[in-house]
């Protein structure tokens, strides 16, 4: 269903091209009306993958794989690729990542988990600050966060920023971050907690004392 609707989505889209075209500039309704017609074109496309990624999601819980994961080559695979996009976006990336670190996993479901967490921190970001990521090898268990210089999370609601369709984006902020608020249907971290469990670990969020929001997670390693 979500693939059926992709091509009339895109029609309409393409279809918008020539009416932006036309619209005279002194025409404020029909330049509104456009405006309107394509926010609400972004949000059905961004539907659309949500359901997408829900089913994909829903369906490596079923049988989740047990494979020897190098969790700290995966993640500093992932964190390089990360270079360009933090660069892009003026926020500082650091990272402390300790070496042979294995868990029994699925290397699909650990990079949903990773780029959910990192891409939360970024997009949260005022330019300018830090997000600071480690990897820890804890013996029995590997211990991953995630801290950013966001707006954190009222302290009453950091258990339910991990809840379907809870999202904290704020449309306008005092600082300059790098997040349209209307484009997140409040699934990334849902998605982290659901890999996280189905692999034995568990994860929360914690505000930090000088601003900014840390993500944890704990993971078994391998043999543990």
């Amino acid at each position: 269903n979500a693939h059926a609707f992709k091509t009339p989505l895109a029609i309409i889209r393409q279809a918008l091209e020539p009416l932006n075209k036309t619209v005279e500039p002194s025409n404020k309704r029909g330049l509104r009306a456009l405006q309107v017609v394509e926010e609400a074109l972004d949000r059905l496309e961004n539907l659309v993958s949500t359901a997408r990624h829900l089913e994909h999601t829903s369906a490596e819980l079923l049988n989740p794989p047990r494979e020897d994961i190098n969790l700290s080559a995966l993640l500093l695979r992932m964190l390089e690729a990360y270079d360009v996009s933090f660069s892009e976006q003026g926020v500082i990336l650091q990272s402390s990542i300790d070496h042979e670190i294995s868990v029994l996993a699925g290397e699909d479901m650990l990079e949903t988990i990773l780029e959910n967490i990192i891409d939360n921190a970024l997009e949260v970001s005022p330019r300018g600050t830090t997000v600071t990521i480690e990897l820890i090898n804890g013996k029995k268990t590997a211990e991953l966060a995630v801290r950013d210089r966001g707006p954190g999370v009222p302290e009453s609601e950091l258990e339910r920023i991990f809840e379907r369709y809870v999202s904290y984006r704020q449309k306008s902020l005092d600082q300059d971050v790098n997040v349209n608020s209307a484009n997140h249907m409040g699934i990334g971290l849902w998605i982290v907690r659901r890999n996280v469990e189905a692999i034995g670990g568990y994860v929360r969020a914690e505000n930090r004392q000088d601003g900014g929001l840390s993500l944890i997670v704990s993971l078994p390693q391998k043999g543990e």
